[in-house]
């Protein structure tokens, strides 16, 4: 993950002080300088109860994203929403929305990141939560 784009999902994560959101940030070895040293020192700069890190060595799970989006190359700097009744057996499932920062020959129709419509997208599916639960609570 590049930059501003951890930057901009520690402001979402800051922003948003619910409970029920968990976010997972998984780094890869793209560039000649990504290594799991480099990760752990990433992960210094911003702690979230929320929030897990996981470093992917052998690019195991962008391999799998590239397979399930359907892209030309592993991506790197994609960035996922699933749902709360999204259900994974063994693999995960397509995301219900996401967001890129790749090279537009490289993406099939995802938008590139914005970080004001990521938040709204975020915020539309805990207000789906939210309505879900008032529903089985009465």
């Amino acid at each position: 993950m590049c930059r501003r784009g951890f930057s901009d999902m520690k402001a979402i994560l800051r922003s948003l002080s619910d409970d029920r959101l968990r976010a997972y940030i998984v780094w890869l070895p793209t560039l000649k300088s990504d290594n799991q040293a480099h990760a752990e020192i990433r992960i210094t700069e911003f702690a979230d109860t929320r929030l897990r890190y996981f470093w992917d060595g052998d690019n195991a799970t962008g391999t799998l994203w590239q397979s399930l989006l359907g892209l030309k190359v592993v991506p790197w700097d994609i960035y996922l929403l699933y749902s709360p009744s999204a259900q994974w057996e063994k693999a995960p499932t397509v995301p219900d929305y996401w967001m890129h920062q790749l090279g537009d020959d490289k993406i099939n129709g995802a938008p590139r990141l914005d970080r004001a419509v990521f938040e709204s997208k975020l915020k539309e599916l805990l207000n789906e939560l939210l309505l879900k639960s008032r529903r089985e609570s009465k």
